[in-house]
């Protein structure tokens, strides 16, 4: 819910209206009903990767504590503080025997073979490609969709505020915004993805530095597709690095995107104005055409649009979960390599649990 800046001390200021951002604001007003919560914004909301991502949450992670974290993630989602929020979704993994072996540990949801494809031929898997000596697997009550935009209405936000920085003061912290206005609260939680974050210090001049992420050009095109229904599984083809999300009449189509930045973004975001403009360009609409041809050559032909946006990787792409040293009462978060809507509920917890 898009509300003004208000004058008194907030018990928690958020920094950032993403998927991460609203998920802290949720979990913290399940933990502390009593509590003051402001969600701050620089844009609009939902402007930045979390309104235009696919938004699935998918049941895996390369490292033990991704896979934890997603984990835990899935069991939150559908608890009562987000519930109304996700649904489920039924997935296809279609691969060699060799990868469903490497994926399978990876994943924290029960995959079974498929001993054939007919009944979902009659869907969108039926004008994809299947090679010789590919297997197809269903994934058990492992995908969630989730409603980002839902998130949003809940919780209360200040759009077009962007935070400058965030100054610690004896009593709480300062959030220093446009012409000089500032916003107080007693605990602050930075959650900006691409975005430069905040300058983070206290009135001496001590700073406190965070991040070292990578900014990587993720897009998704949208196709016709007459047999597609909101009803037919996730198509994924780990091969590939491709996810089809098929909705009715149509299919969205995630791909490997192989252009990266090494600053954060910093404009405004309106196109033309800032890299960070969400138009999928000729180069973006041309890379997911080949990608998609490998796998959907009819699909592939009749993709003309899409959209296109920004998001923080790290080397080792593990979430980060950040505070100033010796102060507990800010925290910043970081999805570490395009996963907040997978790890948003388990990182939030994290995060309020750390300012608590």
């Amino acid at each position: 819910m898009v509300v003004r800046p208000i004058a008194v001390v907030t018990d928690l200021a958020v920094v950032g209206a993403g998927v991460l951002g609203l998920t802290a604001a949720l979990w913290a007003r399940h933990r502390h009903p009593a509590w003051t919560v402001l969600v701050l914004d620089r844009q609009q909301v939902l402007h930045g990767a979390s309104g235009h991502s696919l938004a699935i949450a998918a049941p895996s992670g390369h490292t033990p504590r991704v896979r934890e974290l997603a984990l835990r993630s899935g069991q939150l989602y559908r608890s009562g503080v987000f519930r109304e929020a996700v649904r489920d979704r039924a997935g296809l993994v279609v691969c060699r025997a060799a990868t469903a072996r490497a994926l399978s540990h990876h994943l924290t949801a029960p995959v079974r073979r498929l001993p054939a494809i007919e009944p979902y031929e009659a869907g969108l898997l039926g004008e994809l490609r299947t090679d010789a000596g590919d297997e197809v697997y269903a994934v058990g009550r492992g995908f969630l969709h989730v409603e980002v935009a839902a998130l949003a209405a809940w919780v209360d936000i200040v759009p077009d505020w962007p935070v400058v920085s965030c100054i610690r003061t004896r009593s709480c912290w300062e959030l220093r915004g446009p012409g000089g206005a500032v916003h107080r609260a007693r605990r602050v939680v930075v959650a900006v993805g691409p975005w430069a974050a905040p300058e983070v210090g206290d009135r001496s001049g001590a700073a406190w530095g965070a991040g070292g992420g990578r900014v990587k050009r993720v897009a998704v095109l949208r196709v016709p597709a007459a047999r597609a229904t909101a009803s037919d599984p996730l198509v994924v083809f780990p091969e590939e690095n491709l996810l089809l999300a098929p909705a009715d009449g149509y299919v969205e189509v995630s791909f490997l995107r192989t252009r990266w930045r090494d600053v954060p973004l910093s404009g405004d975001g309106q196109p033309g104005a800032d890299p960070a403009d969400q138009g999928l360009t000729d180069e973006d609409l041309a890379e997911g055409r080949s990608a998609l041809a490998a796998r959907g050559p009819s699909l592939a032909a009749r993709a003309t649009v899409g959209r296109a946006f920004w998001d923080t990787y790290y080397p080792d792409a593990e979430p980060r979960v950040t505070s100033p040293p010796g102060d507990r009462s800010l925290v910043r978060l970081d999805g570490g390599a395009g996963t907040g809507v997978r790890l948003a509920p388990a990182l939030a917890e994290a995060a309020i649990g750390a300012v608590e």
